[in-house]
């Protein structure tokens, strides 16, 4: 039987106005990061540049008598992935003591130290500077605190409002905008306009867990058919989809962007964006601290009504008014970047050799689960440039690097 759960979330909205909102939202921020201040060890903060990492900055170099010790990773290659600048602008902003890392294409030798870290195949190819950032942060604190947290809990995400739009749009026209998208071009941008609707349509007319899963998922399209026959039943896609629409049904009462946030809650932030934090940061002594997961301010932002959290097309509304004070106003205005890495260029040049090397190769260990027709296939096409898979195939360069280990066999 499952072990009884001893505390849950309730998302459902309460009447409060406006002024007391933005209120509660500042006074439990604060008092959240206060909390983590305390400390008999060195203390600092991962600081991105993005509006969540900038405010939980903000409030300690307010409530710190010394100045704020800070830390950015930004990538060698590709200003497309960089948000470092930003980092500095708020570093400056706050007077804080700041160090900015950089990541270069040859730390893909680093992913036998990742698989060590999580003793499990990971696909989020984000770990990567996540573990080189706390490694260096470790060689001056012991304890960060991060913005982990903001966007889960504040509607942070363009998919958030990708659901609301897809939830009230007649599904002819969700259909005639995927057959639109599957005919543009590609674009190696990935925030061209082209790419942003070819996946926008490509999952608004699925169910609204299909279409979580088809935005943040390695393999939206499911695996099956590269799994060998005698996996493909191993592996039933439903099982995985279920998990998905429970929180999604868990109250049809709620606003389909409140079922969206329960939804990413119980997902995305337990399953990937948590464990990558603290298994990246644990591997080098490093304790994480995060502000806004201060059950305080997650039950008084879950209460929130959905004009709170997206206005317009304004994400974290709330939030902005909350600290408009305190953050730097590029900061401010910014979109949402993300984290990761230059994935479409590192494969096709500096990392190509080991792609091929391992998968490739007639005798990787994944051909005792994969196909490898469609894996080649995969692989080729992306380097020819037309398409990025630069995802999948990290996904897949994990796995087959685990099982090289030889733990694990068909």
């Amino acid at each position: 039987p499952e072990p009884p759960r001893y505390w849950s979330l309730s998302w459902s909205p309460r009447d409060i106005p406006a002024d007391a909102a933005a209120a509660g939202v500042r006074d439990l921020l604060t008092r959240a990061v206060e909390k983590r201040l305390i400390a008999d060890v060195p203390l600092g903060a991962f600081l991105s540049g993005g509006i969540d990492s900038t405010l939980v900055v903000g409030l300690m170099s307010r409530l710190m008598d010394e100045p704020v010790r800070t830390f950015s990773i930004g990538m060698a290659d590709d200003p497309t992935y960089d948000e470092t600048h930003f980092a500095r602008m708020a570093a400056e902003r706050f007077g804080t003591r700041h160090t900015a890392f950089t990541m270069e294409a040859q730390e893909v030798g680093l992913l036998e130290e990742l698989l060590d870290a999580y003793d499990e195949p990971f696909g989020d190819s984000s770990a990567l500077p996540t573990y080189i950032v706390s490694r260096l942060t470790r060689q001056e604190v012991t304890v960060a605190l991060t913005g982990d947290g903001g966007d889960e809990m504040f509607a942070g995400y363009p998919r958030f409002a990708g659901m609301m739009v897809a939830e009230r749009m007649p599904r002819w026209l969700a259909g005639t905008g995927n057959m639109i998208g599957r005919r543009l071009p590609y674009s190696p941008n990935f925030r061209s306009l082209t790419r942003r609707f070819s996946r926008f349509f490509a999952a608004a007319s699925l169910p609204p867990e299909e279409r979580m899963l088809r935005w943040i998922g390695f393999f939206p399209e499911g695996l099956d058919e590269r799994l060998s026959p005698g996996v493909r039943g191993l592996l039933p896609r439903g099982e995985i989809t279920a998990s998905f629409r429970r929180p999604w049904e868990r109250d049809p009462g709620l606003s389909p962007l409140a079922r969206t946030l329960a939804l990413n809650f119980e997902t995305y932030l337990l399953d990937d964006l948590l464990v990558k934090a603290d298994r990246n940061s644990m591997a080098h002594g490093l304790e994480l601290r995060s502000p806004f997961l201060d059950t305080e301010l997650m039950e008084f932002a879950a209460s929130l009504p959905d004009r709170y959290r997206i206005r317009g097309r304004r994400l974290k509304a709330i939030l902005k008014e909350a600290f408009g004070d305190l953050l730097p106003e590029p900061i401010l205005r910014r979109g949402k970047m993300g984290f990761g890495i230059p994935l479409p260029t590192w494969f096709r040049t500096h990392w190509r050799p080991l792609v091929e090397d391992r998968l490739l190769a007639p005798e990787a260990r994944l051909w005792n689960w994969l196909t490898p027709d469609p894996v080649f296939s995969m692989v080729r096409e992306h380097m020819a440039g037309t398409v990025d898979h630069g995802h999948q195939i990290w996904a897949l360069l994990t796995l087959e690097s685990w099982l090289r280990r030889g733990r694990y066999s068909a």
